[in-house]
């Protein structure tokens, strides 16, 4: 089985460019392609889906996610808008509680023979997220109803990145996290985004992956007193492969116009 991740798009309103020059649409676009490339079973968006958490955006970003291959399912990140994010997405059959717009939007797939959870740790008006004691319980349920191999899908990431302008631990309940897992060995991986870059750490002895930003790259730089800089860099995506008797390996891919593959010789 092939999982695809796509991270941190920070979509904008149709015709519209961030700060940098960077056309979101383009490069969400671009991730899209690669993903059709790759031709996984299914596509996991890690949250930062729009910039604003306008309707307008969404809207976009629904357009361009349909013509991926593969099903896609969306959790929110800090950048998103829940009421916003639900009435451009409540068709899809994974949006749970369609009539309450300011619900939590997590919920578990069914990928056997995986089981996939996707986790909401939006907390409205901070960069920060929050696992608070609802959404760790809904993470238990769910673990102690399944016990084949899960994947745990959250916007922030449960480990400090060790990067200058990012806070040491960016989920309030990152610990309790830790703690939940594990205690439940069926657990084999934790996937995130937020930090716009390929970050690998540990969170209650469970491998935690960050995919980059299919957008835009942040600099790398360890000095504390370091702001938040967009590195004109390839932007990527990742990609996750399960065989049974492998586990779960984890790639992160540049994506972007690039010359094929070349064959050595």
């Amino acid at each position: 089985m092939l999982i695809g991740q796509i991270s941190d798009s920070h979509m904008l309103p149709p015709g519209e460019t961030n700060h940098a020059g960077i056309d979101p649409a383009a490069r969400l676009k671009a991730a899209v392609d690669a993903m059709n490339h790759a031709n996984p079973d299914l596509v996991l968006h890690t949250g930062d889906i729009a910039h604003h958490g306008t309707p307008e955006a969404y809207a976009l970003a629904k357009e361009i996610l349909e013509k991926l291959e593969a099903p896609i399912y969306l959790i929110p990140g800090n950048h998103d808008d829940r009421a916003s994010m639900r009435s451009v997405f409540s068709s899809e059959n994974w949006m749970p509680d369609k009539k309450t717009p300011s619900a939590f939007i997590h919920y578990e797939i069914d990928a056997d023979p995986l089981h996939i959870i996707m986790l909401d740790s939006l907390l409205p008006g901070q960069v920060g997220g929050q696992l608070c004691d609802d959404r760790l319980e809904f993470l238990a349920k769910q673990l102690d109803h399944d016990t084949r191999p899960t994947i745990i899908g959250i916007h922030h990431p449960p480990m400090a990145p060790g990067l200058g302008g990012f806070a040491k631990i960016g989920l309030e309940g990152a610990d309790k996290l830790a703690e939940i897992v594990s205690r439940r060995q069926q657990v084999i991986r934790i996937i995130a985004g937020h930090n716009h870059r390929s970050v690998m750490g540990v969170c209650g002895g469970v491998p935690a992956v960050v995919a980059p930003s299919c957008a835009f790259p942040f600099a790398f730089n360890t000095n504390k007193d370091a702001s938040i800089s967009i590195a004109f860099e390839p932007p990527g995506a990742a990609l996750h492969i399960w065989e049974k008797n492998e586990g779960l390996v984890s790639h992160t891919i540049s994506i972007g116009d690039w010359p094929p593959p070349r064959a050595l010789r």
